[in-house]
């Protein structure tokens, strides 16, 4: 049995020793050198830091960070990633959570983490990476982990923009990426397009499925997400075939109308996740690229990526949402109503999950650890963590698990019990807008739907969902953007937006 990720690695079969593991624009590394140099930067990192610490990495989104993460394993210790674009304010906050006493990075960030004043040893990756590596020393280093060691802290913003660690194991990963390459086929022929920032839990699949499979991941530039001609000249100049993206920049492709610049030929599969796609954004894809195998994933950070999928039909029903799915193996899904016990058929509740797929908690915040992760309501027998996610779905006839908002976007308005997801759903169905958020101004009492279109149209969009929703749920302020804030997520950022509120 696999008890560290890093077995996926040094149990990859010879011949792909000399295949490439991950491109970039900057260059590209193969398995063997990076199994090489990440062993070099753990036998480095062992000097400054004992093991079962958490180490800090900010390097540019390049081959380097894979073999940086994997070296802060090799040191026995786990990886905190940290995007070369997050304000340093949020930065300072994640270091000071995790207690990083060393932080790792190139040179060209090294100016920044001083500004920041950070007081802990910095160390370049350049300098690591031509260290010699200590077989003997990482070997013992090895024999006393186990599968529960934790793997990485990723940061989530939570809904009041405090930052969150979220600390997940390497049983937790070993298991979800096993379960995803079993349930998609992945295999040494594939090339993903990675998307993700390597903060983000979305990039687990593009760093370890290659690990896993021997296939390959190219790192694409963040920018070329700005410029769909350079995007779509990437997939296509690379052969990539696996897209494992997040809805707002598979939306992006479409509010753009890329693909009537080209088509990439060669794309097969497409997980998405991270947020609700529009399902006309998604029929659009499904346009260009019909014979693709588009899946819907659902799950937060807390349950490493995602914990349901949904394999959308070829020919997608002319609904404005489409379903999160089944659970994957050896994960359980049941829904709470209000009153704690299991809500019925058809009846919509707080999604909770239990499985090897669970973090571990919340880094150093014992409290809101306590909070979420808690002892199965339904089960008093024997300790049964499971994850209550603040999210409410509710399952149809035939099993299938639907979203239906957050818990915390239920307001009261005019009276009204309100979900507002349900007003973003039917916002982000009009082919005046591009993509839509609403909140409930508490003082006011107010909606106010902010929305990211070519141009402002307000009195078109109050038209349309006069047709669609109750007269209670119409909004009393709508805002344009040509640009909708994002948080470090890639989610759209409704801290930012609660700043325009009256």
């Amino acid at each position: 049995m696999i008890t560290n990720i890093l077995e996926y690695l040094e149990n990859l079969p010879t011949a792909v020793a000399s295949k490439d593991a991950f491109i970039s624009d900057a260059g590209k590394i193969t398995f063997c050198e990076l199994e090489r140099t990440a062993k070099s930067i753990g036998s480095y990192l062992h000097g400054f830091i004992p093991a079962g610490n958490a180490v800090a990495v900010l390097t540019e989104k390049d081959i380097v960070a894979p073999a940086c993460f994997l070296g802060v394993v090799y040191a026995g210790c786990f990886y905190v990633p940290l995007d070369d674009q997050t304000p340093e304010n949020r930065l300072a906050a994640i270091l000071s959570t995790v207690e990083a006493g060393v932080i790792v990075t190139d040179k060209a960030n090294v100016a920044r983490i001083k500004n920041m004043r950070y007081d802990g040893t910095i160390l370049l990756v350049e300098d690591a990476a031509e260290y010699p590596a200590d077989e003997e020393l990482l070997r013992s280093i090895r024999e006393k982990a186990m599968d529960l060691d934790p793997l990485y802290v990723l940061f989530t913003s939570g809904s009041t923009g405090v930052p969150k660690g979220v600390v997940t194991p390497h049983r937790a990963v070993i298991d979800y990426i096993d379960t995803l390459i079993e349930t998609f086929g992945f295999s040494e022929k594939d090339i993903f397009g990675n998307q993700s920032s390597f903060d983000f839990v979305g990039a687990i699949r593009d760093i370890y499925i290659p690990l896993k499979t021997g296939c390959t991941a190219f790192i694409i530039p963040k920018d070329y997400f700005m410029n769909p001609k350079r995007l779509i000249d990437c997939l296509e100049e690379n052969r990539i075939n696996v897209l494992c993206w997040a809805a707002s920049a598979m939306s992006v492709i479409a509010a753009l109308n890329a693909f009537d610049y080209a088509v990439p030929r060669h794309i097969e599969k497409v997980l998405f996740s991270g947020s609700v796609l529009p399902c006309r954004h998604l029929r659009y894809w499904q346009k260009h690229l019909p014979d693709v195998c588009y899946v819907n994933h659902y799950g937060p950070t807390e349950i490493t990526a995602s914990c349901t999928y949904y394999i959308v039909e070829k020919e997608q029903s002319s609904e404005n949402t489409i379903p999160i799915g089944k659970p994957f193996k050896n994960t359980q899904i049941f829904l709470l109503n209000d009153l704690g016990g299991e809500a019925g058929a058809g009846e919509t509740g707080e999604i909770c999950v239990k499985g090897t797929c669970l973090a571990l908690g919340y880094f150093n915040d014992e409290q809101k650890t306590r909070e979420v992760f808690i002892q199965n309501p339904l089960n008093d027998k024997y300790i049964d963590i499971v994850y209550k996610t603040g999210d409410l779905g509710a399952f149809d006839e035939s099993g299938l698990l639907w979203f239906h908002g957050r818990k915390d976007h239920q307001v009261k308005h005019m009276g009204y019990r309100i979900e507002l997801d349900e007003i973003e759903i039917a916002a982000n169905s009009l082919p005046e807008v591009d993509l839509a958020c609403c909140l409930h101004d508490d003082k006011t009492d107010k909606l106010v739907l902010f929305y990211q279109a070519a141009s402002p149209c307000n009195k078109a969009i109050l038209l349309r969902l006069r047709e669609m929703l109750p007269k209670y749920m119409l909004p009393n302020k709508m805002m344009h953007f040509e640009q909708l804030p994002y948080n470090n997520n890639r989610k759209i950022d409704r801290v930012k937006l609660r700043e325009y509120l009256d």
